[in-house]
């Protein structure tokens, strides 16, 4: 009896703890939403641009090479659940709506869209809208020039198309708990809306002319917001994800910086990540190649590039290498991370 009364008590007195805890967190997201504002430490002005991303996004891998020829992806893996230790499979498709339609897949220049977009909602001071959601109000020439660099007619036809794709293709997260028989689905967008307002524009620099206006309102999609919300974001490096750029490395550039966020996240609990070519290719969404060869000659590029970069807020740098596997059937990518004796700051998340 005396074993049972303690143990109710205990539970009791966990239930409160997390009651309160709960309380604290839906406090703090509802202070945000009134003042229309991420409550979040401002990244350091530096070389390496730091930014946030939203956790989900950096766990799935949600991007996929340019290359890519389906118009929906899928990618399943085993995790382990990290309370029960339980295996848990997880299904990640995007681009595939319920009655089977295909609405395309998230790639490379999606993904580098919306990095920047993060990065311009931080430069923002991080609002919300008055339904509580990330917003980025600016003009299409802004907008544009920072996403791609130049204002050049081709670059706002991409930027629309790229944002409109970002608004519309579906993205679903299965989880299932073999153990338990049960499993759990979220199906979101990155985007939740994108709002282009042009008004007497010159056609040649698509500025406004006298009495026009320009102006662009995109909203992050409840889901990403409710990531920052929640604090359930981190720290990536802007500047070394732009220098893996084609001019410098090569038309196999879009591997590393598919890579270069991976790894980060992969290397934050870790002191070191390995996998086999085939398997990554898979989870990158490229091409499938019969020998192990020309596996290696898809990623190679990719090890060149990234090898010695900042990751983890500047704490460290990447070393990556290819080896040959065990079974000489594959090639493994090893990736560690060092200690940067250079680095300049730490990021509070």
């Amino acid at each position: 009896m005396a074993d049972n009364f303690f143990a109710s008590k205990l539970r009791a007195t966990e239930e409160r703890i997390v009651a309160e805890e709960t309380a604290k967190v839906e406090a703090a997201i509802a202070q945000q939403k009134a003042d229309r504002r991420l409550n979040v430490i401002p990244m350091p002005h530096v070389a390496t641009q730091p930014f946030r991303s939203e956790l989900t996004v950096e766990r799935h891998a949600l991007f996929v090479s340019n290359s890519f020829k389906g118009d929906f992806w899928k990618y399943e893996r085993t995790v382990t659940h990290t309370q029960s230790a339980e295996p848990v499979i997880q299904r990640v498709t995007v681009g595939k709506v319920a009655n089977g339609r295909s609405l395309g897949v998230l790639t490379q220049a999606h993904q580098e869209i919306f990095y920047g977009l993060l990065k311009m909602w931080a430069e923002q001071g991080y609002p919300l809208s008055s339904h509580g959601q990330g917003v980025i109000e600016t003009s299409a020439y802004e907008l544009v020039t920072k996403l791609r660099g130049s204002d050049a007619p081709k670059h706002y036809t991409r930027v629309r198309t790229l944002l409109r794709e970002l608004h519309s293709i579906p993205i679903t997260l299965e989880n299932a708990y073999t153990w338990q028989g049960v499993g759990d689905l979220e199906e979101f967008t990155l985007l939740g809306e994108v709002h282009w307002q042009l008004r007497k524009i010159d056609p040649a620099t698509h500025r406004p002319l006298v009495g026009g206006k320009s102006q662009v309102r995109i909203l992050l999609s409840s889901v990403i917001t409710e990531g920052f919300l929640r604090k359930n974001i981190k720290p990536l490096l802007y500047g070394p994800y732009q220098e893996l750029g084609v001019g410098k490395y090569g038309r196999r550039a879009e591997v590393a910086r598919l890579l270069y966020p991976l790894l980060d996240h992969e290397l934050a609990t870790k002191d070191s990540y390995h996998v086999r070519l085939a398997s990554l290719a898979e989870r990158l969404g490229l091409a499938t190649k019969a020998y192990r060869s020309k596996r290696h000659e898809q990623f190679t590029g990719a090890v060149r590039a990234l090898n010695g970069k900042p990751i983890l807020s500047e704490q460290y740098r990447l070393r990556v290498e290819l080896r040959e596997s065990e079974d000489a059937d594959d090639y493994i990518l090893v990736a560690r991370k060092e200690a940067n004796q250079l680095g300049l700051f730490k990021i509070d998340k």
